[in-house]
């Protein structure tokens, strides 16, 4: 395999459809998929923003395996030769996920739930980073980060647990909130002379190259409060 592969990840939450097809960056309330539905929790708003994934980027189609509609986007990629510049070292998708439910109800991500692929293909003297923030809008402060970094020389597809274990991550409150997740991929390492990439290509489940993982609808984790 090259410096790059072309694939596809894909970005959604998991709701079911109850009206036609919404605009990729803009979702209206509707069902959130595998929450107890005594919580009666709906996906009130979704948007994404970041060098990674502009406004405008996402292609939307329905999905029937999961009866639910996803925002599909190229890639996640940050690559670095002699002659890159810094933006292409670092790129960046932050997505904006505003649940509502119940009261009495709260949700957090349960760690180990859902796995991305990777590949990473690093020369001499290059290091990549994986890293993923989450918090809360409304308590920015109480943020849990996930970090993966590979060193070169190194050609391979690691498997990335996202969210991670032993770690913890920041509740909702009753009622819901916005939670924000951001993921970010990067290279350092001499520009005048290391050169390598990484890309997020795939489910580690399946090994398919769209990555329905991206935005985590699958690894919430529901509790009473």
């Amino acid at each position: 395999m090259g410096l790059f592969s072309t694939r596809s990840f894909a970005l959604f939450l998991g709701i079911t459809l109850a009206t036609a097809a919404p605009a990729p960056a803009a979702i209206a309330a509707q069902v959130l998929s595998g929450a107890p539905a005594a919580a009666n929790a709906r996906v009130a708003d979704f948007g994404y923003s970041g060098s990674g994934c502009p406004q405008g980027s996402a292609e939307s189609g329905f999905d029937t395996a999961i009866n639910a509609d996803r925002g599909y986007f190229h890639d996640l990629t940050a690559f670095m030769t002699p002659n890159a510049s810094q933006a292409d070292r670092s790129n960046n998708c932050q997505m904006h996920i505003s649940v509502t439910c119940d009261p009495g109800w709260e949700f957090t991500l349960k760690p180990h739930s859902t796995k991305l692929t990777a590949h990473v293909n690093l020369g001499d003297g290059a290091t990549a980073v994986y890293l993923t923030s989450y918090y809360f809008s409304e308590a920015a402060t109480q943020t849990a980060t996930v970090r993966y970094s590979f060193d070169g020389p190194l050609n391979d597809c690691p498997t990335i647990a996202d969210p991670a274990p032993n770690i913890d991550y920041p509740r909702s409150g009753g009622g819901g909130g916005l939670l924000v997740v951001n993921r970010r991929v990067a290279l350092t390492g001499d520009s005048r002379s290391a050169v390598g990439s990484i890309q997020l290509w795939g489910d580690a489940d399946d090994g398919n190259g769209k990555n329905a993982n991206f935005v985590p609808w699958r690894a919430f984790e529901w509790s009473r409060c």
